[in-house]
């Protein structure tokens, strides 16, 4: 994944840069919002694999263990216990424990036969430690039993208590995920009734002769022309014609949901579950949730 990364991020600026020099700025910024966008889904579809693999590793380790207790209890010889064992099915984890098998087979060094496992297994912290400790017992070959019982308990009752952690954890990212949906709700509401009323409302006035000092009509320091220009960029990335009254309003009501949106993602990483790297990618899914609901809305006239 990480090597494709490496081809698929400079294919997506080199589009970006052939984007602005061949069309415009906002098709620029579109273009590169999507490769953005795409890009974090890819990684979050990777982490997702990650996980799935500890899973997988979570349960059926438990049962390597089980069924490898059970011949080393029967007075198997060590080697063939492990031989035995690993040539069993354990899902998708079956044809790493067959290699591992064959390898003892062919008279590989325990040692080294453990280190190709573990090596499988570097992202799992407790299965990696559990596959350390039986390294070192069967090389000592002392209290195997009883070593291959205690790393089988700590197994399951670590994994159970991950699970039950996990349960109250996505109850929380889910609230923080519909707090941001009720958000862009309000938002988009605000948007489609208080905008045109405030837009109006400058009309009617300056037709009775009456001024009325629009916010980014007319900038006054360099810092507000930054800002206004900032607002009417995003304003162009979801409708062709606007009045400087509409793009101030939207331009302060869309930042504000994109900063709740990454600010969101960030807490639910860092306070939750405890990666700012998952945080990035919460971020980048609620950003992306937010971005192409008020540009779907956009184009079809709604805001």
């Amino acid at each position: 994944m990480i090597e494709k990364f490496k081809i698929s991020i400079p294919i997506s600026v080199l589009t970006t840069v052939l984007a602005l020099i061949l069309f415009d700025i906002y098709t620029a910024m579109n273009i590169l919002i999507i490769s953005i966008v795409l890009h974090s889904l890819l990684y979050l579809f990777y982490l997702l694999e990650e996980e799935r693999k500890i899973r997988e590793a979570d349960k059926y380790l438990p049962v390597f263990i089980k069924n490898l207790t059970r011949n080393v209890g029967a007075k198997v010889p060590l080697i063939k216990a492990l031989i035995e064992t690993s040539k069993q099915k354990y899902g998708n984890l079956t044809k790493i424990f067959n290699s591992f098998a064959r390898k003892l087979e062919v008279g590989i060094d325990l040692k080294k036969g453990f280190d190709y496992l573990i090596s499988f297994f570097k992202t799992n912290r407790k299965i990696r430690n559990s596959l350390i400790i039986m390294k070192e017992t069967f090389t000592s070959g002392f209290g195997i039993k009883e070593t291959l019982e205690s790393v089988y308990n700590y197994i399951v009752k670590i994994t159970l208590v991950e699970g039950e952690r996990k349960s109250i954890v996505s109850q929380y990212i889910v609230l923080f995920y519909a707090i941001t949906s009720i958000f862009l709700l309000i938002t988009v509401m605000i948007i489609r009734i208080m905008v045109p009323i405030f837009s109006n409302f400058v009309e009617n006035m300056q037709r009775q002769g009456q001024y009325v000092e629009i916010p980014c009509e007319v900038p006054y320091t360099p810092l507000q022309n930054f800002i206004c220009s900032f607002y009417e960029n995003e304003m162009k990335l979801f409708k062709k014609e606007f009045k400087p009254a509409e793009f101030y309003l939207f331009g302060v009501l869309f930042t504000g949901i994109i900063i709740q949106s990454i600010f969101s993602g960030i807490i639910i990483g860092i306070g939750i579950e405890r990666s700012l790297i998952k945080g990035l990618i919460h971020s980048l899914i609620l950003f992306s949730i937010t971005f192409f609901a008020l540009l779907v809305l956009g184009r079809l006239g709604f805001i």
